[in-house]
């Protein structure tokens, strides 16, 4: 009987090397990204609250000399109380009253931009006219809720944009990484030889 023929080559799976490199570089760019577009929303939200143009306690009234501007409403929760987020702020009632008579209802139910930060929380944007303004901010009736300050500021459009493409950058840059590494990491099969045992 013949003996069993030894196999010479087998199969095995080699990490990609590569990849796992351009998935921790791009682990790291996403870091890096992600933190400097918070810490970007949070310092120009303190300077918008800081530079505002009027605070006031909800349910009075903040007035000023306005112009064709975007202006925002950030919500300052009373310190103690739960985050004030979703749909607490949707039951912000806030209008805007011009010199001329005309009054503005300012949407704080459907507003794109609810970002929260240790300031407070972005309650809703308005663009404002020339001439006097008086906003005014009040609990709806049967919401249950009394507390909390507001600040209207100037908007710094340009600040949030980059910091909103900073934070997608690092969104992107942290799904690549995931899909690199796990390439990397799974590897490629590869065929090598055995060492030959035979005596000679």
């Amino acid at each position: 009987m013949s003996a069993p023929v030894r196999p010479t080559r087998r199969i095995v799976r080699a990490r990609r090397q590569g990849a796992v490199a351009t998935g921790a570089a791009l682990a790291v760019a996403s870091v890096v990204a992600l933190v400097v577009g918070f810490v970007l929303i949070g310092a120009t939200q303190a300077i918008e609250v800081a530079a505002a143009e009027g605070r006031a306690r909800v349910g009075n009234a903040v007035s000023f000399d306005a112009d064709a501007r975007t202006y925002v409403v950030i919500f300052t929760p009373d310190p103690g109380t739960e985050p004030f987020v979703g749909d607490r702020l949707a039951q912000l009632d806030c209008v805007a009253t011009y010199g001329d008579g005309t009054v503005d209802e300012i949407d704080t139910r459907s507003t794109a931009e609810r970002t929260t930060t240790s300031i407070g929380t972005v309650a809703a944007t308005f663009d404002g006219r020339e001439g006097t303004v008086e906003v005014r901010c009040e609990w709806r009736r049967g919401s249950g809720l009394s507390s909390g300050s507001y600040s209207v500021a100037v908007r710094h459009t340009k600040a949030r944009l980059a910091a909103y493409g900073a934070i997608g950058l690092g969104t992107a840059a942290g799904i690549a990484a995931a899909v690199a590494l796990t390439i990397g990491f799974r590897g490629r099969q590869v065929v090598v030889d055995l060492p030959d045992t035979t005596e000679g």
